[in-house]
């Protein structure tokens, strides 16, 4: 009894705490902020919805050489702000890293010192920007490739939780500048962005809140399984793979205490059956053979 004890501990530790990502995401709302100086607000970028897909039709930006700046035509972009990545996170994971990778160009090509970084931040809602500035400090390549920032483990100097994560209000605030003696054009085709996280959306507690007269059998099997309450009704179903990803959900009305699952389509694997009923939450090892 002890072994099984520990075998089911372990397994929940395991399942607790899987590492996993989403995305990368594309944006689907943008805009452009100018800078904090109203006589000099940097220069406009030109159809900036572009920016949505990987799909080599560019957002542009035509800076004047460097320093000059005349009204809104500068030497340095506005800010431009993509947010709505469409983010999932649930809600008791942690967020361990954030990668932001933005797809841009620079095609007018000066000799030497051309289109740079100036501003790579994260945002938690339009324009509120937190964290580090991740901007790099290479010229722009005349060939346009994705550019990385951040990564599996980098937070961007700032704490986030799973809300922020998916609200549709964070996003990347992105400026760049010339430092040419020659008009510059700034192109970027696509932001795109990639979550890391600890799965802790089953916990340690609902694992050790078992009811007993829970069963789902046969197990192991390679087609349908029944899964039956002995002593109370079952409200809902979810079904989790080893990593924590959920791959079948099913509601119940109340009083029903004998339900099949369907699993002749699931992969050969261990999974999870999250059974809920009134009293708790009971959840139960499953191979798939």
């Amino acid at each position: 009894m002890k072994k099984l004890v520990l075998s089911l501990s372990f397994v929940c530790y395991l399942f607790t705490l899987s590492a996993q990502t989403q995305g990368p995401n594309s944006p689907s709302a943008s805009t452009e902020a100018a800078a904090a100086c109203l006589a000099c607000p940097g220069s406009d970028w030109l159809n900036y919805a572009n920016v949505y897909a990987n799909d080599n039709v560019n957002v542009t930006n035509q800076m004047n050489s460097f320093p000059n700046c005349f009204q809104s035509s500068c030497y340095y972009t506005k800010d431009l702000e993509v947010s709505s990545f469409g983010f999932s996170i649930p809600a008791l994971a942690t967020i361990d890293g954030i990668m932001v990778e933005i797809k841009k160009s620079n095609t007018s090509g000066a000799a030497t010192s051309p289109v740079r970084d100036s501003v790579v931040r994260l945002m938690t809602s339009v324009g509120t920007l937190v964290g580090l500035n991740k901007a790099l400090t290479t010229q722009w390549s005349s060939a346009s490739i994705y550019y990385t920032y951040g990564g599996a483990t980098d937070l961007w100097g700032s704490t986030w939780l799973p809300s922020d994560i998916n609200s549709t209000g964070f996003g990347v605030a992105f400026k760049a500048r010339n430092t040419s003696p020659n008009a510059q054009i700034a192109n970027v085709d696509h932001i795109r962005i990639t979550i890391y996280y600890t799965n802790t959306s089953i916990g340690i507690n609902e694992m050790q809140s078992q009811s007993s007269g829970i069963v789902v059998f046969p197990n192991p099997s390679s087609s349908t399984v029944t899964v039956i309450s002995s002593d109370e009704s079952i409200e809902s179903i979810t079904v989790f793979d080893i990593l924590g990803n959920k791959i079948m959900k099913n509601q119940y009305v109340a009083g029903v205490s004998n339900h099949e699952l369907d699993m002749k389509d699931v992969a050969k694997g261990i999974y999870f059956v999250q059974v809920k009923t009134k009293n708790g939450t009971t959840i139960k090892k499953f191979i798939r053979e």
